[in-house]
């Protein structure tokens, strides 16, 4: 956040250069304002490098970094103003920008938190119905899965690579639920085998005697949406 800094810099400089009340009491403010701006744009250049190792594919460079690239915008021109003419620190542009600043920064951070949120709850959304399915199996399991679905859920933005490390393993914990299920059954094979890489779209077919089974399971207990269906080359 090189700009922001250099902006900040130039703010606390100003007065001394000045020594006007008024000017101290503007540039006071801003530089606050500012620092308070780039103290949110640092968290949250910190908090989209954790989501990333954590879900890949969120669309946080979509989703957030727009608004940083605002932000940054906005204070190389603050800064080009205010250096080219003190005066205009005073002016109604400059004020309308600090604030346009704090607005593109507070956006990147809500932008941020609200794409973590989504990515979780796909897990969550996915794996709460499969454990509703488990403890119908194995309760011992199911409650073992609902646990780690439940920790999951109430897990922020990790703010180290250990609380990363402990929301994958979690993560790898919901498939480990399923494949320790001991049961000789069509179905149980189906859910174990997604877990473990995927399914072949055979198993739905009528080339396999349990499809119908299977399908009617699937439907019974609302388990469409928990599978993706990937193609191999």
């Amino acid at each position: 956040m090189q700009n922001l800094k250099e902006l900040k810099d130039r703010l606390e400089k100003l007065p001394q250069l000045k020594g006007e009340m008024q000017f101290a009491s503007c540039f006071g403010q801003y530089t606050e304002k500012v620092s308070q701006s780039g103290e949110k744009l640092r968290k949250v250049q910190q908090d989209m490098g954790y989501i990333a190792k954590v879900y890949p594919n969120a669309e946080c460079e979509q989703e957030v970094l727009p608004y940083v690239k605002l932000s940054i915008r906005e204070a190389k021109k603050l800064y080009k103003d205010i250096n080219e003419d003190v005066k205009k620190v005073m002016s109604h542009a400059t004020d309308k920008g600090i604030v346009q600043l704090g607005e593109y920064a507070k956006t990147a951070k809500t932008k941020c938190k609200d794409t973590w949120e989504r990515e979780k709850m796909k897990i969550v959304t996915e794996w709460e119905k499969m454990a509703n399915v488990v403890q119908i199996l194995d309760p011992d399991k199911g409650e073992e899965l609902k646990q780690v679905v439940d920790r999951i859920e109430g897990q922020k933005i990790p703010q180290d690579d250990e609380g990363v490390d402990q929301i994958k393993t979690d993560i790898e914990k919901l498939k480990s639920c399923i494949k320790d299920l001991e049961f000789d059954d069509p179905f149980v094979k189906f859910l174990k085998s997604t877990v473990e890489g995927g399914a072949s779209l055979k198993v739905l077919s009528k080339e396999n005697p349990h499809s119908d089974e299977i399908m009617k399971k699937l439907k019974e207990r609302d388990l469409w949406d928990s599978f993706r269906i990937r193609f191999l080359e």
